[in-house]
């Protein structure tokens, strides 16, 4: 899932979360806000996605607003596994810490785009990894703190005193004294490293939690696959540019070459992989330009000509003879069948434009 299509994600439950918390915890949480371009009221949406970049950013600038070099690691600590969303409690709820952490390595998707969460074993110890893969959404060490922060206090939540870290590496260099940042840890943790890695002893593993409940685990665990399905549809070629095929971009330049290049592609390229897909630019364009069509119709005044004009077509009656072949209908009749009783009769002639005026009704 891509904001606008084009740009990484984030779930907007973990933006209300670290709100929420930023709140409670006096961190500034308006200035954030305003640093992710959002208001209160977007937070409501919690099947929703926000800029993966402005997150970043606004955390970054938040901690400098607010004099608080270790911001992430002091939200990490204070928020739960509800940051996570379906993922976290099921972590919670996972038979053994080897379940827990292979859950975190296949459904890190499910809430954030471009980033690498990687369980490494190796003879005598297990490295959970976590990396932004994006170079460009840079500093972020913020970010970086908070997610290994997290994910540190989740299993310690769920192993207790069996959980013990042998280190944690961070790619970046540390916001205050270490000590205070291996007291946080229980462990030596190292700076200027090659990835943001939490490490424990490979029996660690073994720990599991006597309060588990299987059944929610695997009712969460099915939530989240259809989530990780999801996902994968959008993150294909074919997804991508439907979701930038956008009402707007419908109404102004809809054309191959324009949507190649908000994809960062050549036309062939975009043509190639949506082949492999069993799908063409054109019939995702029609499928758009149908689904604008009988909204349109159905939910506004708009003069049937203006429509057509809205939707590209250099003339009435070829959007007539389109519309006619998707529904068996001609755009009048759609509308009234669409329109309340009482109501038929308004579409056809408010609101009309100077070029709606001058042309036939269907």
């Amino acid at each position: 899932m891509t904001v606008s299509g084009s740009h990484p994600a984030i779930a907007s439950h973990v933006i209300k979360t670290i709100v929420e918390c930023m709140d409670s915890q006096r961190f500034g949480s308006e200035e954030f806000l305003r640093a992710m371009r959002i208001d209160r009221g977007r937070l409501s949406d919690l099947n929703g996605f926000m800029s993966l970049r402005d997150y970043v950013a606004a955390l970054e600038r938040s901690a400098t607003l607010i004099r608080e070099p270790r911001l992430g690691l002091k939200l990490a600590a204070a928020i739960g596994p509800e940051a996570l969303g379906a993922m976290g409690f099921a972590f919670l709820n996972a038979q053994s810490l080897a379940c827990a952490l292979d859950g975190l390595q296949r459904y890190i998707k499910t809430i954030q785009d471009c980033t690498r969460q990687e369980v490494i074993r190796s003879d005598n110890q297990v490295q959970l990894t976590y990396r932004i893969e994006d170079d460009r959404i840079a500093p972020r060490r913020q970010d970086a703190e908070f997610s290994i922060g997290l994910i540190h206090q989740i299993m310690r939540t769920y192993g207790g005193q069996k959980y013990k870290p042998f280190n944690v590496h961070f790619e970046h260099e540390p916001g205050g004294a270490l000590k205070s940042y291996d007291e946080y840890f229980g462990c030596p943790v190292y700076f200027g490293q090659g990835c943001n890695l939490i490490a424990l002893r490979t029996e660690t593993l073994q720990v599991f939690s006597p309060g588990v409940n299987g059944a929610l685990h695997r009712l969460l665990n099915a939530q989240l696959e259809q989530s990780l399905r999801s996902r994968a549809a959008l993150d294909s070629t074919s997804g991508r540019v439907r979701g930038l095929l956008t009402d707007e971009l419908i109404e102004s330049v809809a054309s191959a070459s324009h949507v190649a290049g908000l994809l960062g592609v050549s036309v062939s390229t975009m043509n190639r992989r949506l082949a492999l897909e069993g799908v063409s630019f054109g019939e995702l364009l029609m499928a758009k330009r149908r689904q604008l069509a009988e909204r349109l119709l159905a939910h506004s005044e708009l003069p049937i000509a203006e429509i057509a004009a809205r939707l590209g077509y250099g003339e009435n009656a070829t959007f007539t003879r389109s519309f006619h072949r998707w529904t068996g209908l001609p755009p009048r009749s759609y509308r009234q069948r669409q329109a309340p009783r009482g109501q038929r009769s308004r579409h056809a002639t408010a609101h009309a434009s100077p070029a709606a005026t001058s042309a036939t009704a269907d």
